[in-house]
């Protein structure tokens, strides 16, 4: 029985209104898997509303609103939903949306597929009323609806931009595009159109684009070509005035040969050919220009000492890659910055590489793939912690065959696991492995590719603690899989489509709290689907009619959008997001 009376609760309500309105107009919210907390937090208010749009076009949403009842129902005879035109606002003309008795449950509205949202209607908000109907300040949730959309026609025309590298910093995408200017240049996108801009020309006598990107706190640096046709490295901040050339290498060579760049301690180290002395490993500190410094010259003669297609990693403060001294040995070196030492000639059996790949730090130390027996040619899992006693084989998973560890798959550490994919014996085929570096538990996680063929595991993602990936029951069944490192925790999230090679998950990318990716239908169209690691909840985003085309698995989360690449015949390829509104 109730016990306070109803002129004290709308003296109360009134009270309350006056004191919200007056004090505070905020409101906490995540726009991915919206969930809001009312302004005051006053106990006889909705304590919470959240919602999941799950209809991707735009201005319809489809799902259940759940809201969290009051913890004091005592002032409250129902709950009300109404569209609002602002947090605190309802939206002029529109009736409730539901009402809900105050039962000491937690009451619940579902929209069906296509509902459509007033035009107006920026939030829900979520009333709780007393039998005079007095209404307590609102519970507002900004409405969360899911949609997709071509960001710009950024080459305009049917040609398509040619969007090349890219990489997030701060939530903004930057990348190589090509506008109305004939050749790529550096562009920046926040996902909408006015935010999409060309942030630099970096040459306007050469055509190169801007490419190998990486991010070192607040600052991107990438390469490209300067008025001389010569590549250099750049750095930007964001801002036009704050994209700078940090090289100059006019006098050395006219093409010097960058590769993948790498920082350390506040300064960028790269392999390039600088000076015409081979391929080497040099270093930059960030100011301009002609601040590069040749870290090593490790190969005597004019021969690239780093292989083309390097790999490098830090790892307590030292950076680790692959070289070949003199003696044409490609072995695992290092640098705090200094002069490069050699940690270890792995395979000392004389002019034979051990050819390091795959650097991965892990829990302060190096993981790595290399060949120590000239004789067998396979790779196996080595560690390092820097010194040449503590480089030693994790475990030698096949000595007799070539090639145990796929050279084509990338290692993936996750916590305190390193993830890899490897072949152990003629029984199996390339299947997922796991190691904690130690050798007792460096094992096959499951074979899940029956037989001797070569397997389908690849594209490994960490997410909601667990790791997934692509991979098939046979060679030809392409799924998304999932694992937490157990022969019995590892299992097929969803059989998406049984076409051709299956529907060949790619592009897998962790979005707010769900993971994106492309995947394939029976006739070999792609679509952008999510999943939230379980069979019902793993489902598809787009639904394109043939008016749009993602022949590409390229998808990059910046801040609360996801942007990936498109066709359509009118603008050929380019830049499309995904995003509630």
């Amino acid at each position: 029985m109730r016990t306070i009376s109803k002129l004290s609760v709308i003296v109360l309500i009134v009270f309350f209104l006056f004191f919200s309105v007056s004090c505070s107009d905020e409101e906490e919210t995540d726009i991915i898997g919206a969930h809001t907390v009312p302004v005051l937090n006053l106990p006889f208010q909705a304590a919470a509303v959240s919602f999941d749009d799950i209809d991707f076009d735009e201005d319809q949403i489809n799902g259940s609103l759940l809201i969290t009842k009051a913890t004091d129902e005592t002032l409250v005879d129902e709950y009300r939903v109404y569209w609002g035109s602002s947090a605190t606002e309802k939206l002029s003309g529109q009736e409730a949306i539901a009402t809900f008795s105050a039962d000491g449950t937690d009451p619940s509205h579902s929209f069906s597929a296509d509902s459509s949202v007033p035009a107006g209607a920026t939030h829900f908000l979520v009333y709780s009323a007393t039998e005079t109907d007095v209404e307590a300040p609102p519970t507002a949730l900004d409405i969360p609806d899911a949609c997709y959309k071509l960001v710009k026609d950024i080459r305009v025309g049917s040609n398509g931009s040619l969007i090349g590298d890219s990489m997030v910093m701060n939530n903004i995408l930057y990348f190589a595009a090509e506008g109305t200017s004939g050749h790529k240049e550096l562009w920046k996108s926040d996902g909408i159109e006015s935010g999409t801009e060309k942030l630099k020309t970096l040459s306007t006598t050469f055509k190169n684009p801007p490419r190998v990107f990486t991010v070192d706190g607040n600052t991107l640096y990438f390469t490209g070509h300067d008025d001389a046709s010569v590549t250099e490295l750049w750095k930007t901040d964001g801002t036009a005035a704050g994209t700078v050339q940090l090289t100059d290498f006019n006098l050395d060579v006219p093409w010097p040969s960058f590769g993948e760049l790498t920082a350390m301690n506040g300064e960028i180290f790269f392999p390039m050919d600088g000076d015409g002395s081979g391929r080497e490993l040099w270093k930059n500190s960030g100011s301009t220009p002609t601040n590069q410094t040749q870290v090593s010259h490790i190969e005597g003669s004019n021969e690239p000492a780093i292989p083309s297609n390097p790999s490098s990693a830090v790892s307590n403060n030292k950076l680790f890659f692959a070289a070949g001294d003199v003696t044409n040995n490609v072995e695992l070196w290092s640098t705090d910055g200094g002069s490069p030492v050699l940690v270890k000639d792995i395979d000392d059996s004389g002019g034979i590489s051990s050819s390091p790949k795959h650097l991965t730090a892990m829990n302060g130390l190096l993981y790595f793939s290399c060949d120590a027996n000239s004789a067998s040619g396979s790779s196996e899992l080595w560690k390092s912690d820097g010194t040449t006693v503590g480089t030693t084989v994790v475990k030698v998973i096949h000595p007799t065959t070539s090639g145990t560890i796929d050279s084509n798959s990338k290692f993936l550490a996750a916590g305190n696991t390193l993830y890899f994919v490897a072949m152990d014996d003629s029984a199996h085929g390339f299947e997922l492995w796991r190691s904690d570096g130690t050798n007792a538990e460096t094992k096959m996680v499951k074979d899940i590719t029956p037989g001797i063929g070569s397997g389908t595991v690849g594209r490994m993602t960490e997410f909601s603690g667990k790791v997934f990936f692509k991979a098939g029951a046979t060679a030809n069944d392409s799924q998304l899989w999932e694992t937490d490192g157990t022969e019995a925790g590892t299992n097929l999230v969803k059989s998406i489509s049984t076409g051709i090679s299956g529907s060949a998950p790619a592009g897998l990318t962790v979005f707010g709290d769900h993971l994106y990716f492309f995947a394939a239908d029976a006739v070999g169209n792609k679509e952008l689907w999510r999943s939230d690691g379980t069979e019902n909840g793993t489902f598809a985003v787009t639904n394109f009619t043939g008016d749009i085309n993602a022949s590409d698995a390229w998808i990059q989360a910046a801040g609360d959008k996801l942007l990936f690449l498109a066709t359509n015949a009118a603008v050929g390829q380019e830049l499309f997001v995904f995003y509630y509104k």
